[in-house]
């Protein structure tokens, strides 16, 4: 596909595309299979893979996921469902992170020393789960070779698997140094946005391989709109201390109003991610039945051809 392809905006009519035939004449070009990466140059569209037995004919329908290899469709949906588990505990321990505190203070003057590493330590149950996901999710395509190791793919998989790793070094390190928690928190940090910006523009190629150019449009939408925020909150926190220094503290309360419109917006982001997460799941699923649909059929009706 090529890279203004993923500029559309407009989507266009959707069909099926026709089975390739057999007097269409051998392939004349490189082609890997589908399924397992064997060349298939010099065969026909009605011939099988001599690897792996899969029809020639699926390799040469394009990259719609709905051809794809069936299990590998699967994996990118079974990555989803992993995903939108950790966000919707994410979100629930984010509230829970809030209540606790207000519970024991009305009880106590203030929560218990082993009450904050105690949720950290909790908050690194959804991290693992995203985890998860991101594996299935950037599972290598059958048949796609690979032309660096810093392909996009492995880009997403290794810098959450790496800033998750800071996570847990930052959980760690919170009961015993606050420097060490500070310098893996800002690692980690920064391997976690590389890690978000990438993971917006991989999911998105993968809707356009559905097609669905209105997912991917919002996609591109969601990731500019977090890297808007992010800039927001800088800039907000720059102007509250020069306010807070310029007025001897009058002007902090001022300038907390901009923090909060930028947190208002995170928040309506953050819900969007979540309705994304959803439809990345569904549409998944969905060409994961279109696709064991055409591979069987392929089979069948290649198994009942007389060679």
């Amino acid at each position: 596909m090529e890279d203004e392809t993923y500029d559309l905006i407009d989507e266009p009519q959707e069909e099926l595309l026709p089975a390739p035939q057999a007097d269409e004449g051998p392939i004349d070009h490189d082609l890997p299979c589908r399924h397992c990466g064997y060349n298939l140059r010099g065969m026909t569209a009605d011939k099988q893979c001599p690897e792996c037995g899969t029809n020639v004919g699926l390799s040469l329908l394009g990259d719609q996921l709905r051809y794809s290899d069936p299990a590998w469709v699967r994996s990118l949906a079974r990555g989803m469902t992993w995903i939108l588990w950790s966000m919707v505990i994410s979100l629930t321990f984010a509230v829970m992170s809030l209540a606790v505190p207000f519970v024991f203070f009305t009880h106590q003057p203030g929560p218990p020393a082993y009450l904050e590493p105690l949720l950290q330590v909790i908050g690194l149950i959804p991290q693992a789960l995203f985890l998860v996901g991101i594996w299935f999710l950037t599972m290598p395509e059958p048949g796609v070779i690979e032309k660096s190791d810093w392909s996009l793919r492995n880009v997403v998989r290794w810098t959450v698997i790496f800033s998750a790793v800071f996570a847990m070094i930052n959980a760690g390190f919170s009961m015993t140094s606050e420097i060490g928690a500070a310098i893996a928190g800002l690692c980690g940090g920064i391997l976690g946005l590389v890690a978000y910006i990438t993971l917006f523009v991989f999911a998105r190629r993968l809707a356009l391989r559905v097609p669905d150019y209105d997912l991917a449009k919002q996609t591109r939408i969601v990731m500019w709109g977090f890297i808007a925020c992010l800039i927001g909150f800088v800039l907000a926190g720059i102007l509250a201390v020069a306010l807070a220094i310029a007025s001897a503290g009058a002007g902090f309360a001022v300038a907390l109003i901009p923090v909060c419109l930028v947190f208002v917006a995170y928040l309506v982001f953050v819900v969007w991610t979540l309705i994304l997460v959803i439809r990345y799941r569904r549409v998944f699923y969905d060409a994961t039945d279109d696709a064991e649909s055409i591979w069987f059929n392929s089979t069948t009706i290649n198994a009942t051809t007389p060679t």
